[in-house]
């Protein structure tokens, strides 16, 4: 007789936390979603601050390698998502709506915050991007073109990981040395150019200008 009890208590325990766990999740929810920058490329580990408007509960969650975050058993309600990260203008969005047992997919944008942050810039420096194509192609992170931001080498920059058959491990040293002096060197130029109050036409470095130059002579 005890052992039956015992089994029977057993059981009802069980139901018991079975049952609270299936309530718990009901009444949460969940946000997810991806922050990409201006020219729709990932950013990863960015930390996305979800606040409850109405009770002033904060989640902070962190994007992964794609892009994506996700933030869930978060209690319905009225949130606001915001992101930022350096060299991105901060980013929010107020009114996000969250019902039980439902998931609310809140997508971010990030936009270059400075010229010195920015690959279409640092191209533009190099001679990758000419001066008449400027202003029609999407701006994103330097960080976020890992293939040219991996041969900025300098105190100041925090190294970027490129990975497959781009990587300057994959490569020939002696074409990753040239590359490493003229990317650190256009990115030194790019830092420069907010102080010198000087017109876009002279951002480049001084031997990409006398190329324009020349090939303007020739096409004359």
């Amino acid at each position: 007789m005890q052992r039956l009890n015992y089994r029977v208590t057993v059981t009802l325990v069980l139901l018991l936390a079975g049952a609270q766990e299936a309530k718990a999740q009901a009444v949460s929810g969940t946000i997810l979603g991806s922050v990409l920058d201006a020219s729709g490329a990932a950013v990863p580990e960015v930390p996305v601050t979800i606040v409850n408007s109405e009770t002033g509960l904060v989640r902070v969650v962190t994007t992964d390698s794609a892009g994506e975050y996700n933030a869930p058993s978060l209690p319905p309600g009225i949130y606001s998502v915001s992101a930022a990260q350096p060299g991105f203008k901060r980013v929010s969005l107020a009114g996000v709506r969250l019902n039980v047992d439902l998931k609310a997919r809140v997508n971010l944008k990030l936009e270059v915050g400075e010229i010195t942050e920015s690959d279409l810039y640092l191209r533009y420096v190099l001679r990758e991007v000419p001066p008449e194509q400027l202003h029609l192609l999407p701006e994103r992170h330097i960080r976020c073109n890992p293939a040219l931001a991996q041969y900025i080498v300098d105190a100041a920059f925090p190294p970027v990981r490129c990975d497959g058959a781009f990587a300057k491990q994959m490569l020939d040293a002696a074409f990753v040395a040239a590359e490493e002096a003229r990317v650190t060197r256009g990115w030194r130029r790019l830092q420069e150019i907010p102080a010198l109050g000087i017109p876009i036409t002279e951002y480049p470095l001084p031997e990409v200008i006398a190329a324009w130059e020349e090939e303007g002579k020739r096409a004359r």
